[in-house]
């Protein structure tokens, strides 16, 4: 669905003013799966469209039913994005010199759809992208797409990275430590 306008969008939608789309499931309409959006520029292509199917393969391979974190979900969405990551990374990197970063024990829970602070909004993408891009990296594909499965299970998050990244990742706190390591190097 394409609104003429953001306004539009916006109104129509209830989604945050931040917010240029979205992917839903219609539980309703046979189960449909929508992109709610409107008219953009010619990042549309490279960017939203990518980001919001993300979406929704992510909900079909690990279930809808599933409670996917909020952070994974927009990372992985945006590692879709054409030249999302190298920007991120670099902008994360000059963040945490500056000791900006959502510690973990709020990150991880955190739903970024409840806020219109804008600059929360955007460490938390950055943060997002650059946390699911060091998972990707520490242990490999295999491992990453592991810890997918083990969500897929029925597993929450944090059991399914102790049981995959086990013994370097055994908590929140070490998972934390290794990602700011990750992001110094």
């Amino acid at each position: 669905i394409i609104y003429s306008t953001a306004e539009k969008y916006h109104q129509e939608t209830g989604q945050p003013a931040w917010s240029k789309g979205g992917a839903v499931r219609d539980q309703y309409f046979l189960k449909a799966r929508v992109i709610v959006t409107y008219r953009q520029d010619e990042d549309f292509l490279v960017s939203v469209l990518p980001h919001e199917i993300s979406h929704l393969m992510l909900r079909d391979f690990i279930g809808v039913d599933k409670n996917i974190p909020i952070w994974f979900d927009e990372g992985i969405a945006q590692l879709q994005e054409n030249g999302r990551l190298p920007l991120s990374s670099e902008v994360m990197k000059q963040l945490l010199k500056e000791n900006q970063s959502i510690p973990f024990k709020d990150f991880l829970n955190l739903d970024i759809r409840l806020t219109d602070d804008e600059k929360l909004v955007q460490l938390f993408y950055i943060q997002s992208v650059t946390v699911v891009d060091f998972l990707m990296k520490k242990n490999g594909n295999a491992s990453f797409q592991e810890l997918c499965y083990q969500m897929k299970n029925g597993l929450d998050f944090l059991t399914a990275l102790k049981r995959v990244y086990s013994p370097s990742i055994n908590s929140e706190d070490e998972f934390e430590k290794k990602w700011l390591r990750y992001m110094q190097n």
